[in-house]
């Protein structure tokens, strides 16, 4: 089974073409939804469903609050776009690819704008607090991630690919409030798969965000026009501190 561990005013909000899917034995809080929900065997829902659309049910599932089908969301039900497909922040990077080796430790990956970077397996990367922008962003496998917020969040942009394979992921601001001061934006339409570990917020708007393959812990904000979480995943929903006109 797979669970999201819910803050009292958690809540899943989908203004995308997709759709909210709740697994089999899934549990999460209210549900604003432009497409339709469906709700599988024994899921069940802490809070009201809204939908633009429709409710599909399967046998056994619970929902402690009311359902309202066909509904006119608001802009208050609805979240603005959290990241908009502005490819003018992108423009001046060098057409560079960065590929460091495997087994290497690589700590002057400072905020700024960069064209393909490659991250060998089992290499150590730190990102820094400020913002990065990548064409595409290679994160090889078993590699491990350090997230230094020590100045202020750390903000990742990437246009158009992203592997993101690290084994280990850790936060100078520590292992709960670190994830509330990490963004990670992919404007792609790559669906992606997110196997490995990964703690703050990931959004994906335009495309299908898969959660939970292999690693099976994760902790922050996932948005995506279209979501699966994988059997015996579990996420503990932790919102991020800054605001974009999104309470995540």
């Amino acid at each position: 089974m797979w669970k999201i561990y819910n803050d009292i005013d958690s809540k899943i909000e989908c203004a995308g073409g997709g759709k909210v899917w709740i697994g089999t034995d899934a549990e999460t809080g209210s549900i604003n939804s432009a497409p339709k929900v469906e709700l599988k065997d024994r899921s069940g829902v802490f809070g009201n469903i809204h939908t633009g659309d429709s409710v599909y049910t399967e046998d056994t599932y619970s929902v402690s609050g009311e359902i309202i089908e066909n509904h006119i969301l608001t802009s208050t039900e609805l979240p603005n776009t959290v990241i908009e497909k502005n490819e003018t922040e992108f423009s001046g990077i060098p057409h560079d690819d960065l590929t460091y080796p495997s087994d290497d430790n690589i700590e002057d990956l400072m905020p700024g704008k960069y064209w393909n970077v490659t991250i060998g397996d089992r290499s150590e990367v730190t990102f820094y607090s400020g913002t990065y922008y990548f064409n595409n962003l290679n994160l090889g496998m078993d590699t491990k991630v350090m997230i230094d917020e020590s100045e202020g969040p750390v903000f990742i942009y990437v246009l158009n690919d992203i592997h993101w394979k690290c084994s280990e992921m850790t936060h100078t601001s520590g292992p709960m409030r670190g994830p509330g001061e990490f963004f990670l934006g992919y404007l792609g339409t790559r669906d992606i798969f997110l196997s490995y570990a990964f703690s703050g917020t990931f959004a994906a708007p335009y495309t299908m965000l898969s959660i939970g393959q292999a690693e099976k812990e994760f902790k922050g904000s996932f948005i995506a026009d279209r979501i699966e979480v994988h059997q015996d995943a579990e996420i503990r929903h932790v919102k991020f501190r800054y605001p974009f006109g999104l309470d995540l």
